[in-house]
């Protein structure tokens, strides 16, 4: 009965958590007073949004400032929530209900950044998309495991990023360590879901798990989730959600999984799609168009698709797609990437005589990407670094 209590009390807790949370971003535009929120990035997977939930609940917690307001921040409109199907089930099989956190276009972040009453932790990234630089001065802290860009150290109270699998191995330490409490069995299982999705369930073969994430699991565990006999079929079931996109249209697969950034003037996007660029075309002939509508959309000079999927023999495979209406710019990028250790080899995509790349505007390469632990996290420093080197060339 006392185990029950304490989960029952901690779920009522987190649910008034997010209801006053949801409250004080709809009323902090007339009674402006200190906040701060935690925000994912702008391509808001499972781990930036569970990060952002579980690491608000934990700041608000511990605080010992009664005026200030903590609120999770889903960095993406709330339609396109819909869109990544192993989120709401995670969420509701932890009693958490995603109609009370607020979503990057239920708050005007831009505004309150203005009243200077506004702090931000950012948690799976360490620098702001070119959209929400705007925000920098405010950026108080940070929680992630990609390549540290060195950003807002002078504002930052604590920087925290290593190269984990997943931010929310970082977020289940802390809490563990200084507020073990909150980790009802149901928070638990939801950031074992999200540990095990983000490294592969721990496969040695796709390097993304590190001894950090496997004491997560195992802390995470004895607080109550789900048992390591069990992580294969929860592994599976949510790469089954993730992966069901059969009601999605390539307008969708595009802006699904992406993440978006700035280099001097060029801009690009690197989108993940969990389907077979062969397959992809075949279902869908609007494919073509479908890039160059979101390249337009999105004001972009470089299109970067990464595909995820397994062959016909069951084995994990990744494929790499550069594309863009400035060839020299975009071929040049393809040069540097053919260069890198991603080990891609050039595939001929044969698309068939009704659906046709126009060719004669646009840049388009395709791969298969053999070095299958590269994913978006080593891809997109690259792809800064060479775009860097060409802005570099024109100086």
């Amino acid at each position: 009965p006392g185990a029950d209590f304490l989960r029952d009390t901690l779920y009522t807790a987190m649910k008034a958590f997010l209801q006053r949370a949801r409250k004080a971003a709809g009323t902090m535009m007339k009674n402006p007073k200190k906040m701060t929120v935690v925000m994912g990035n702008q391509a808001s997977d499972l781990d930036s949004m569970v990060a952002a939930v579980v690491y608000s609940f934990f700041l608000h917690k511990i605080s010992k400032a009664p005026d200030v307001e903590y609120s999770p921040v889903i960095n993406i409109p709330r339609k396109h929530f819909g869109l990544r199907g192993e989120a709401a089930g995670a969420f509701a099989s932890a009693g958490i209900d995603v109609n009370m956190v607020p979503f990057a276009d239920e708050i005007d972040l831009k505004r309150l950044s203005e009243q200077n009453c506004l702090e931000v932790v950012l948690v799976d990234h360490n620098k702001l998309a070119a959209t929400q630089d705007y925000l920098g001065p405010c950026v108080s802290g940070i929680i992630d495991h990609h390549k540290d860009e060195k950003a807002y150290v002078s504002t930052s109270r604590f920087r925290r990023i290593e190269t984990v699998g997943s931010a929310c191995t970082l977020v289940a330490l802390q809490t563990l360590k200084e507020a073990p409490s909150l980790i009802t069995p149901e928070i638990a299982t939801l950031l074992q879901s999200v540990i095990l999705l983000d490294t592969g369930n721990m496969n040695p073969e796709m390097k993304k798990g590190t001894p950090k994430d496997a004491q997560a699991l195992k802390y995470l565990e004895q607080a109550g989730g789900v048992s390591s006999e069990k992580y294969g079929s929860l592994y599976s079931e949510l790469m089954r959600r993730r992966n069901d996109i059969s009601k999605l249209t390539s307008d969708e697969l595009l802006i699904k999984d992406t993440k978006f950034g700035v280099v001097g003037g060029l801009k690009f996007g690197i989108c993940g799609v969990p389907l077979e660029l062969l397959q992809w075309i075949k279902r869908d002939e609007g494919f073509a168009e479908a890039l160059a509508s979101f390249q337009k959309e999105y004001e972009l000079d470089v299109v970067v698709v990464m595909t995820v999927y397994n062959d016909s023999e069951g084995k994990f495979s990744r494929q790499l797609v550069v594309y863009g209406d400035q060839k020299g710019c975009v071929g040049g990028l393809a040069k540097g990437l053919e260069s890198s250790n991603f080990d891609l080899k050039a595939i001929d995509v044969c698309i068939n005589r009704d659906v046709v790349i126009p060719q004669e505007n646009v840049f388009f390469r395709a791969y298969q990407q053999e070095n299958v632990s590269s994913s978006r996290k080593q891809v997109m420093p690259m792809v800064k670094e060479l775009l860097d080197k060409m802005e570099a060339s024109k100086l």
